[in-house]
C-alpha cells in the first residue's frame, strides 16, 4: 500500500506541534502489524520510591499516574525500559535535565538515594516500532517524544 493512500484520511500535521491521534475506530483500521517487531531479552530500568510507602516501587511497576509522557491514568500502565543503563537513566531524568555539559545535567545525592537500577527479563513480545516512517504511517512524527505530554498520553492509549 502506498504511504499517501494510507495517510489520506489522516489530519494534516502541523510542523512543531504534536497532533492528537485519529478516532479509535479509524486508528484500528491501520495495519499496525506491518510496523511491529519481536523484542525481548534483558533490559535496564530505573525506578523510584513510592511516596505513599517510602519503599521503592517494584522493578516491574506499570505506572498509571499520568505524570509522564506515556502513562495515561486510564491505560493499562506503562513501564520504561532501556537496552543500556545509560539509556534507562536518560529515560528517567532527561526531560528535566539541562543542556549537555551544564551543572543542571547531574543527579543530586537525594535522587541517587531515591532511585534504583534493576535488570528485567522480558520474554519475546510483539512491539510497535515507533520510529521513522512508522510514525508517519500512524499520523504523527517525532513530536510524539518531545511534544505535549497530555497529547502523547492520548497516543499511548491508541497504541495500547
Amino acid at each position: 500500500m502506498l504511504w499517501s493512500n494510507m495517510l489520506s484520511g489522516m489530519p494534516a500535521k502541523i510542523p512543531g506541534k504534536l497532533n492528537l491521534p485519529t478516532a479509535q475506530a479509524e486508528f484500528d483500521r491501520l495495519p499496525l502489524g506491518d510496523w511491529t517487531r519481536i523484542v525481548g531479552g534483558v533490559y535496564y530500568r530505573v525506578h523510584c520510591l513510592d511516596p505513599t510507602t517510602g519503599k521503592p516501587y517494584g522493578a516491574l511497576h506499570f505506572s498509571r499516574r499520568g505524570s509522564s509522557r506515556f502513562d495515561p491514568p486510564n491505560g493499562v500502565g506503562t513501564v520504561c525500559l532501556a537496552e543500556s543503563f545509560a539509556g534507562a537513566i536518560m529515560e528517567k531524568f532527561d526531560d528535566r535535565w539541562g543542556p549537555v555539559g551544564s551543572s543542571g545535567r547531574s543527579l543530586t545525592a537525594r535522587e541517587l538515594q531515591e532511585n534504583w537500577g534493576s535488570l528485567i527479563y522480558v520474554p519475546p513480545v510483539l512491539a510497535f516500532e515507533a520510529s521513522g516512517l512508522n510514525l508517519s504511517a500512524i499520523g504523527t512524527d517525532a513530536q510524539l517524544f518531545s511534544g505535549e505530554h497530555s497529547t502523547a498520553r492520548e497516543w499511548a492509549l491508541r497504541l495500547m
